[in-house]
Parts: C-alpha cells; sequence; structure tokens
C-alpha cells in the first residue's frame, strides 16, 4: 500500500510540474515560450488564412504594411462605429461602407433601376430581419412594376443571390423628408459570419416629376473608395433595367453608381 501511495504522488507531482496548456496549444503558460508559428486552426480569425504561417507575416498582411496602415486601422473603422451603438444597446447588426454614422451630408438618388451598396462585414453570425434608412426626399412619381428592398449575398465567383426581401409596395418611397424608414424582411435571413452582403432598392416607374431620396454621401463615392483601398468588388453599383427584384445576378452586370446610402441591418 505505502509503494502504491507513493508512485501516485510522484505522478501528481510530474503533471504539476508540466506547462498548462490553453486551446490548442497555441499558447502555452509556464517555461515554454509561445510559438512563432500557429496552425491554421489558430488562425482562422485572420480573413484569408489557408496555411499555416509566421503570426508576425499574418498581421502585417492583415495591417496592410506596404501601405504603412496601422494595423488598429485597417481592422475596419466601420466596425468601431458599429460597437459603439452596440455598447450602448442599440441590436444594429451592419451598415453601408462609405458614408458614416456620424458624419454624413446629402442624399442618394435613387433611379429607375436596382442600386446595391454593400454592407460591413461582421465577424459573427446574426439574423438579419430589419432594414432602416433616412428618407431625405419624398417620391413625386407613378409606380410601376415592382418596387422592393433585398438582400443579396455575394459568393467569391461575383455572383449575387438574392436571401431576403420585403414584399412589392407601390408606396415604398414616399415617406416625408427627415422620416426613420423601417422595413422587414420576411422571413429573416441568417447571415455567416463575415459573410459578404449587400443591399438592394429597386425602384420603377412610368413617370416622375422628383426621383425619391435616401441619407448618404452625394459624392463619387464608389470610385473615391474603391482607388484607396484597392477593391475589385463595388461598393455601390447599379443593375440597369429590372422591372422585378433579380433572385440573382452576376457582378459583370453591374455599372458603377455615383454616391453612397446610409442604411442600417439588424
Amino acid at each position: 500500500m505505502k509503494k502504491i501511495l507513493f508512485i501516485v504522488m510522484i505522478l501528481g507531482l510530474s503533471v504539476m510540474g508540466q506547462a498548462q496548456t490553453i486551446a490548442t496549444k497555441g499558447l502555452e503558460v509556464g517555461t515554454k515560450a509561445i510559438p512563432v508559428t500557429l496552425t491554421t486552426l489558430e488562425l482562422k480569425t485572420l480573413k484569408g488564412v489557408t496555411t499555416s504561417s509566421t503570426l508576425a507575416t499574418q498581421l502585417d498582411a492583415k495591417a496592410n504594411k506596404a501601405d504603412t496602415i496601422p494595423f488598429s486601422s485597417a481592422m475596419n473603422f466601420d466596425d468601431d462605429q458599429l460597437r459603439q451603438l452596440q455598447l450602448a444597446g442599440s441590436k444594429v447588426y451592419s451598415r453601408t461602407v462609405g458614408a458614416s454614422i456620424y458624419n454624413y451630408s446629402g442624399v442618394t438618388l435613387l433611379d429607375n433601376n436596382l442600386i446595391v451598396a454593400k454592407l460591413v462585414n461582421r465577424n459573427y453570425a446574426h439574423l438579419i430581419d430589419t432594414v432602416l434608412y433616412t428618407q431625405h426626399t419624398a417620391a413625386n412619381m407613378t409606380y410601376d412594376q415592382e418596387n422592393r428592398i433585398g438582400l443579396y449575398s455575394r459568393a467569391s465567383n461575383g455572383t449575387y443571390s438574392l436571401v431576403a426581401s420585403i414584399a412589392n409596395d407601390n408606396t415604398l418611397y414616399n415617406a416625408s423628408s427627415g422620416t426613420t424608414v423601417t422595413k422587414v424582411f420576411s422571413p429573416g435571413y441568417t447571415a455567416a459570419s463575415n459573410e459578404d452582403l449587400y443591399i438592394g432598392f429597386l425602384m420603377n416607374y412610368s413617370a416622375v416629376t422628383a426621383a425619391p431620396g435616401i441619407v448618404g454621401v452625394n459624392a463619387a463615392s464608389y470610385s473615391w473608395i474603391s482607388n484607396l483601398v484597392g477593391w475589385t468588388k463595388p461598393i455601390i453599383a447599379r443593375l440597369a433595367a429590372q422591372n422585378t427584384l433579380p433572385p440573382s445576378f452576376s457582378e459583370a452586370s453591374l455599372t458603377t453608381f455615383g454616391s453612397c446610402t446610409l442604411v442600417l441591418v439588424k
């Protein structure tokens, strides 16, 4: 009995003396140093990682070091604005790229087409069922065909697929100036982490006196921002001659559109 107890005590001391591991041993507390390489699993939160690489290389790539952009800025300023809203109790999940929540001016005038605007990628999944925006200019027009709002998911090959929408509404753009407009998707759509999403505004009329506008930035934001960050995907774009909300379309069919909307989804 004494021999067995002695062996157990030795084994217990041996285990206590080992370095304790965290997760998949990407970090070990004790005498061992933090490893200079991490596995693909451990680097999964760094976008675009497919093979194991040094942490320094991954951070430099994420920070776009060649353009001397600090790592904190490269993560996405838009996310900071959304986090501030969420910490204050807002249920907002994402918003369109290009127009600041706190510093916007101007109007995005919609036209007789489908306008699609990029939503900020978020790093967690979420059920999206509500769209919010502010009407800048009320429509004075004769509605025709369909007038709807849709949510599109963009695949890596540049195909956009409709994943949620509101029903046809021939009063959709009639709200008076300054009105906050809320529309609900039925059913909603559960967005995956870092999914590429776009919000689409479809408008059709047979006659128009005044085109409707929503709050945004009335500048050549698409070209300016795309050139600044080197994106090949559109920030906001136009799909011409759509009588109904298309179930899918290719990026090659889009043309540039000159202003950015300010739209929130939750």
